[in-house]
Order: C-alpha cells, then structure tokens, then sequence
C-alpha cells in the first residue's frame, strides 16, 4: 500500500488532549514496509521524522515545526500468535491485550485495560497502573536502530525498565514489535476463547474499529466500557471479569474519560513520599484555569481541556504547580507528559 502523506494535518485530532496545530507533513504507517519508505522520504527531503501512537501522553505545539514529518503508527495493528509467544506492533491499542489476557484467563494481564495509548508508548514510557508496570510482561522488543536502520531486538531484562521510564527513552530507537511473556501456551488456553470460531478476525477488527475512537475520550470508554466488550467478546473467566470491572469502576470514578486530557502530567517524587496530585491539592490548586486549560477539580495531577485549550495554556499551569511544589515542598516534579515544542 502506497504511503500517503498529508499536508496541514490538525495534531489535535490525534492528541487525547485534543490540542495541536496542524502539521505541515503527515503520514500514518501501517507496515514495516511503510516505516522505512517514510524514513527513507524523510532523508531524502530534509525532513525530521517524529514518530507516535495514539497521542494519549503527547501535548502537541500550536504551531508544529515545519521541518517535522509527524508519523502516527495507530493504524500498524497487527498480531502474531504461536505455541510459544505472542506480539503484537506498536500501534495495537493496549487496552486491547487486556482482553487477551483475558482470554487466557490471566487477571494479572488486564491492568491494560482503559488505558488509551498503544502498546509502543506503553513500553517507551514503562506504563503503570497502581502496582503493577508494562515492563512485568516484556519477553523482548524488536526495534529499529534509526542510526544504521537495522531492524535489531533486545531482551526485557535489558530494557533498563524502571518507573515510568526506558532505555528506548534514552535512543534513537524505534519500537516495531512487543513479544509478551504468556505463562501458558497462548494456543492450548485460547478454547473457548476470543479466537475460536474465527474470532480472531474479530479481534483484529476490533483493533482497527478502536482508530474512529482513540484520540476522543469519551467516545473511547463508550467503545470500551465492559458492557460492550462483554457483548462481543462472550466468554471471560469470572476472575477476569471481576479484575476489569475494578479497573473500569475505578477510571469512571476519577472521570479519566470526561474532558481531553493526557492522564498523570507529573510523576511522583517516590523520594519525597507523597503523590504529586496529592500536593497539588493541598496547595488548593484544583480548578485553577487559564484560559480554557484547567487543573482537574477531580484530580491534582491531571490538567484538562475545558474547550479551546493551547499548549501555551497546559504550559503556564504546569509551570505554576512545578513552582508553587518548589516552594512549598523544596523538590520540582517531573513532567510525565511528552511535551512537542
């Protein structure tokens, strides 16, 4: 399939945070084969490549850089399921594996789920949810070295995996593939399952329909909410089931999905002790606005776009609490969220 790259594209609708201007070159990728023609278009027209997923950590510029080719890998969705492991490109959606994992009737796998992102950014950013992170379920990642353009693969224990935080951080490094480790044979459990009866294409599908809804939030819990996967996906061990309606009782409640926002901004100073978000509230900083950005009434480290927000607007606030947390607390946080100048 021939790429297609795209003149003046608005990052906002690719940005949970809905905010971002419009880039001056844009393209999705849906192969490996694409990847390496958009590396190769860049070279050759002195463009700077910036690859991302599905935009749920990512504050977009309000005037992108004109030399920036922006690439979006939410349309690469593929799977590969054998005997002895399973792997899925960076552009699957990862509340989707919960649902895998759930298949497999493995309730530790399905902390995944309602987590907007794909499953390259879970392992770029070592997603977390409460105690569990992406790293426990890393058997290897296969990657491309953009200094040689060699297709090259490391080992999850060599991933330099900590909170929030990995070695493809610190590389010109891009994910292609995440190889899982499934403590049963992924082919034996599956009876009964998702990919019995040719569900498996319906899985798939599942994955590509997920595109319509993965930069809107609220539309996103709608495509999700257990009472729809339920329904399409008929059978889940009881255990599982129970794990994702916690999961699910527990994101609704903090209203994750009620205005565009990027998640945590900040991560927590586990040195200091206390939850950033918690500071922030004790500093009577929640539903502090400006302009139409406006740090969560419901929650401290969350920042929220209450209609036309600019990145300009996230910013101020984000420097406010890094000051107002310097003053009181003698420490600044750390921003979680990928900020695009």
């Amino acid at each position: 399939k021939k790429l297609k790259i795209f003149k003046n594209y608005p990052l906002s609708t690719l940005s949970t945070f809905n905010i971002g201007g419009k880039a001056n070159y844009f393209t999705f990728v849906e192969d490996q084969q694409q990847i390496f023609e958009v590396l190769e278009h860049s070279k050759k027209a002195g463009l700077k490549p910036f690859f991302f997923g599905n935009g749920a950590n990512i504050l977009f510029p309000d005037k992108p850089d004109r030399d920036t080719i922006f690439i979006s890998t939410r349309k690469f969705i593929q799977c590969d399921i054998k005997e002895n492991e399973v792997s899925f490109s960076s552009g699957f959606p990862l509340s989707l594996i919960s649902l895998f994992y759930a298949a497999l009737n493995i309730p530790d796998g399905c902390f995944f789920y309602l987590l907007p992102g794909s499953v390259g950014a879970a392992a770029y950013m070592n997603v977390r949810y409460f105690e569990h992170d992406f790293s426990e379920v890393v058997k290897y990642v296969e990657y491309i070295d953009l200094d040689d353009f060699k297709i090259k693969k490391i080992s999850g224990k060599d991933c330099q995996f900590s909170y929030k935080d990995s070695i493809f951080q610190k590389k010109s490094w891009l994910i292609l593939n995440i190889f899982l480790n499934i403590r049963k044979n992924p082919i034996s459990q599956l009876d009964h399952s998702i990919f019995t009866a040719n569900k498996y294409n319906l899985f798939i599908k599942f994955a590509t329909d997920n595109l319509l809804t993965c930069s809107n939030l609220s539309e996103f819990y709608q495509f999700y909410n257990l009472k729809n996967i339920t329904k399409l996906f008929e059978y889940f061990d009881d255990a599982c089931i129970s794990e994702l309606h916690k999961i699910e009782q527990d994101r609704v409640s903090k209203k994750h999905f009620s205005y565009p926002n990027c998640g945590s901004v900040f991560k927590n100073n586990h040195n200091f002790g206390t939850p950033t978000g918690v500071l922030v509230d004790r500093l009577k900083l929640k539903g502090l606005a400006h302009n139409d950005a406006m740090i969560a009434p419901f929650h401290g480290n969350i920042i929220i776009n209450t209609g036309k927000a600019r990145q300009n607007d996230v910013l101020y606030l984000i420097d406010l609490i890094k000051d107002k947390i310097y003053s009181n607390f003698g420490f600044v946080p750390e921003t979680e969220i990928v900020i695009i100048k």
